[in-house]
């Protein structure tokens, strides 16, 4: 039971990680975009 308990919060860790990292790439494109838009 602890080991199913440890495996789901490193899952949901794993997932926030991931969202954050696209939140970022998709912040990085926007930018590069608005360079782009600029230039």
């Amino acid at each position: 039971m602890k080991l199913l308990a440890s495996g789901l919060n490193i899952q949901t860790e794993f997932l926030l990680l991931l969202r954050k990292l696209k939140g970022v790439t998709f912040r990085i494109s926007i930018k590069r975009s608005i360079l782009f838009l600029l230039i």
